[in-house]
């Protein structure tokens, strides 16, 4: 951030708050914010909402994680209507998912007895999930293979189906949704209302198509390995094909016809994003040709005359960059395969004179420039930084037993990832142990040199009187 906005923030920082802990006023005025900048008051909370898709264009009933310290509340489901049976409510202290609710999501929806199971017919399924630890664990993993769900964890920076086309139309249709209702007067979303809004912005966003087309921009239905290749940056093994040879139909057609602009909802249109590939290119092409195929006027004519050359002309870059970019990364690998240093024997040239061969010979002169008293004072310098390193250690041990009583002052249970208040105590008195004996030696070292140079400087002056 520049000066301007770092001076902003501490302005939002100290300003006043009411009892509540929120911003006040709430137009902050007094700020001189630019604008459309918005600052939020402090009352929003968290909520995690678990989301499932099928590449057959169906979707799974969500889960929906609140922030509360007490357990559901009978109010929050007053106003509820048409709830799905399979849906899962959960709370957390801080509204996040973990991992006893993602075993619970499991087992209704993978379980025995679910609609999963039910639809899979007794054959093996695949379950496609990205890195959280809720996840990625023994007890997860193991579940998944006793209902006959091969567990998947997607690498990090690869599309998944659900942010590719799916979530970004819910996130304009759950605005959109927020917006009308201001503007009808109806203001607030609490954790009784959350889930209703939150409905209404899935069915308009979760759509059959929506749903297949984020698994085959992803390359997973049908599987496309140069898809998944590109998005992790793999190097080209074998030289890029001329270009006589490289295919004129780049794109395989999509799992589902694609479908005209005006077929589309609003929420969908919006969510059109500037197409960074070929394969997105050449779907964004079809949907307008389809808008396009009703009428057969000159004027329609040559609006398809236009795009198709258009779309010649964007394919024709897209595949250049491509190129080039795979014979970038062919010649970075060369490159750097050729200054990787060659096995062989280090020599040592000084500053003047030839290459001294004679190891003893060489350790002489090292002595030499490195002085008397240097071996102990590097000795010394890496016990400091140890010393330090180990300290730091220490404190955060201190710190984290202080954080691990009060959680249990206050009669909760520790995770089952924390480590016991008696073992920290434990390994804090092993460091600091170990500590002590390191500044132990420390000041022995630093005595050590001390005398040393006391009795360089008496040579020195008893060699100054001699020669005078």
């Amino acid at each position: 951030m520049g000066n301007t906005q770092t001076r902003q923030v501490l302005e939002i920082v100290r300003h006043p708050r009411d009892a509540s802990g929120r911003l006040f006023p709430a137009d902050l005025r007094e700020l001189r914010l630019p604008s459309g900048a918005r600052v939020q008051d402090g009352s929003r909370e968290f909520a995690t909402v678990i989301c499932c898709i099928c590449a057959d264009g169906s979707y799974l009933d969500s889960a929906i994680v609140m922030k509360a310290e007490d357990g559901l509340q009978d109010s929050w489901f007053e106003k509820l209507d048409n709830v799905p049976c399979n849906i899962l409510f959960g709370v957390s202290p801080n509204g996040w998912t973990d991992s006893s609710k993602a075993m619970a999501w499991l087992d209704r929806n993978f379980g025995h007895g679910s609609v999963t199971e039910k639809k899979a017919a007794g054959e093996w399924q695949m379950l496609f999930f990205d890195g959280h630890i809720s996840h990625v664990n023994r007890e997860f993993l193991r579940t998944c293979i006793d209902y006959k769900v091969l567990p998947v964890c997607l690498p990090p920076h690869t599309p998944q189906p659900l942010d590719v086309s799916v979530f970004s139309p819910l996130k304009f249709a759950y605005s959109d949704i927020l917006r009308k209702r201001s503007q009808a007067g109806e203001k607030g979303v609490w954790t009784g209302n959350f889930y209703t809004l939150f409905a209404e912005a899935q069915n308009a966003a979760f759509t059959p198509e929506n749903i297949r087309s984020g698994f085959w921009h992803a390359g997973l239905v049908p599987l496309d390995l140069e898809v998944v290749r590109r998005e992790l940056h793999f190097p080209v093994n074998k030289p890029a094909a001329p270009a006589k040879a490289t295919r004129s139909a780049p794109h395989p057609q999509p799992s589902s016809p694609p479908r005209s602009l005006s077929s589309m909802s609003l929420a969908e249109v919006r969510a059109i994003t500037t197409p960074r590939s070929q394969h997105a290119l050449h779907n964004l092409t079809q949907s307008l040709s389809l808008d396009l195929q009703s009428s057969d006027s000159p004027r329609t004519r040559g609006l398809r005359h236009a795009i198709d050359k258009l779309s010649k002309a964007s394919m024709a870059a897209l595949r250049k960059r491509d190129q080039l970019r795979e014979r970038l990364l062919q010649e970075t690998t060369e490159s750097r395969e050729i200054r990787a240093p060659k096995p062989g024997r280090k020599r040592r040239i000084p500053a003047d004179g030839p290459v001294i061969k004679n190891k003893e010979i060489q350790q002489h002169f090292d002595g030499l420039e490195a002085g008397p008293g240097s071996a102990q004072f590097d000795k010394l310098q890496k016990l400091k930084d140890k010393a330090a390193k180990l300290d730091v250690r220490v404190q955060e041990l201190v710190a984290k037993k202080r954080k691990y009583s009060a959680v249990e002052d206050e009669g909760r249970k520790l995770p089952a990832t924390w480590k016991s208040v008696a073992r920290l105590e434990e390994e804090e008195s092993k460091e600091q142990d170990r500590l002590k004996k390191m500044r132990e030696d420390i000041k022995k070292l630093e005595s050590e040199l001390v005398q040393e140079d006391e009795s360089g400087s008496e040579i020195e002056e008893g060699e100054n009187r001699e020669g005078g």
